[in-house]
């Protein structure tokens, strides 16, 4: 299984889900990475962005080009750890599917928004 899915500094590494090799957390690739860096490196290796960041939605959004990174956004506002890795885990199957289809997944509380 190759790697699909970059996952942001500011998402724990820690989620089971995120242990598989489908998954890399930024901090594997290089201690710090800046927004930019980070979206080089998924436009470079075709991976998928996941983050709770917005900034990488509006990257999205001014990038047009083909080659740029399909974004996960976690919108969900703070939230404790143990309630996080729950809410990703129950989440995470619809998220995937969502992403297939669309380049940039916003995931609430509640619902999920694709463009």
């Amino acid at each position: 299984m190759t790697i699909k899915y970059l996952i942001d500094e500011n998402l724990p590494a820690k989620i089971q889900l995120w242990k598989s090799a489908e998954f890399i957390h930024v901090t594997e690739i290089k201690v710090a990475m800046d927004d930019f860096d980070i979206w080089k490196y998924a436009q470079e290796n075709q991976l998928t962005i996941v983050t709770k960041d917005a900034d990488f939605r509006n990257m999205m959004i001014a990038d047009k080009s083909d080659s740029a990174p399909k974004v996960i956004l976690f919108g969900i506002g703070n939230m404790k750890l143990n309630e996080f890795i729950q809410f990703v885990e129950n989440t995470w199957s619809k998220v995937k599917l969502a992403s297939s289809n669309n380049k940039l997944v916003i995931v609430y509380n509640d619902f999920i928004e694709t463009f």
